[in-house]
């Protein structure tokens, strides 16, 4: 072989050599923008889809899973059914509280608290606890219905009604809040329990959006103290379902995704942190 045809040939291998290399380097530097996609977090915006993934890389979070899980809306499912839950057992808004017994695997039977204070979610579990659940709910409506009854009262009292009208309104107002109290009966119904704290004989039902301002002051308030002075205990167990209100806060159901999606690698309680941090009013 002449000394021309050996350069060619090295020339040769060099340029095949050299394309081959390039392609393996783009295709290590495809796969590792796949593994590793660029997260930009708008600070206008700390509800992005961008800044939801960045708070899970702050957690130190696997950043593929979560983006696979959040993108592909994966628990949408699951929070759509938390809220048709809600809806049933009479919630329009979070957050807010339902207090049951479980009967079967996945059913309960229970009545709604709503948004109620410390004081009160103490009082009620105690009573379940000490009295049953049919008592405890007959003293929650008996309080329940002695606050509608004062607001009666007051509303009425400044009226300058003759005693036939005041009775008249009286009457129709009476009727209507007995129409809403049905809202304290008893009911049953079917639900998994897929994010939970403790394991007890009472069912504490913690109904959340993430989007409520609100939602902060009853996690710091109230849930952490059900958590540290029941379930700790072995009394009850608090369980948590989603109800995004789209309505109010556009970001309610992404939120919720984003915590599902965090819950996959054992982080829900960190990211929910997180986010109530977050979560001032707009």
């Amino acid at each position: 072989m002449s000394e021309l045809s050996k350069k060619l040939y090295f020339a040769l291998f060099l340029l095949i050599f050299s394309a081959v290399l390039g392609l393996g380097l783009n295709s290590i530097i495809t796969n590792y923008a796949k593994e590793n996609p660029r997260v930009v977090c708008n600070t206008n915006d700390k509800f992005s889809d961008g800044c939801l993934i960045s708070y899970a890389v702050e957690l130190k979070l696997n950043k593929k899973q979560f983006i696979g899980c959040y993108q592909s809306q994966k628990y949408a499912g699951q929070i759509t059914v938390d809220k048709k839950l809600g809806d049933d057992l009479g919630f329009i808004a979070a957050p807010g509280f339902f207090v049951a017994l479980q009967t079967d695997n996945t059913a309960y039977k229970g009545f709604y608290l709503g948004a109620v204070t410390e004081n009160e979610i103490t009082s009620v579990i105690g009573d379940v606890s000490n009295l049953g659940l049919e008592q405890a709910r007959y003293n929650w409506y008996v309080a329940q219905d002695a606050i509608w009854e004062k607001k009666i009262a007051e509303y009425l009292a400044p009226k300058a009604y003759s005693s036939s009208d005041y009775a008249t309104q009286y009457n129709t107002l009476r009727g209507q809040i007995n129409e809403y109290l049905k809202i304290y009966d008893i009911v049953r119904f079917e639900t998994g329990a897929e994010i939970s704290i403790g394991s007890g004989q009472i069912k504490v039902f913690f109904f959340n959006d993430f989007g409520a301002s609100e939602t902060l002051n009853f996690i710091d308030t109230i849930v952490r103290n059900v958590n540290a002075n029941f379930t700790t205990r072995g009394l009850s167990e608090l369980i948590i379902k989603d109800y995004p209100n789209a309505n109010k806060v556009a970001d309610s159901m992404s939120l919720a995704l984003a915590a599902r999606c965090a819950n996959e690698q054992d982080a829900y309680y960190d990211y929910f942190d997180k986010l109530l941090t977050l979560s001032e009013p707009k």
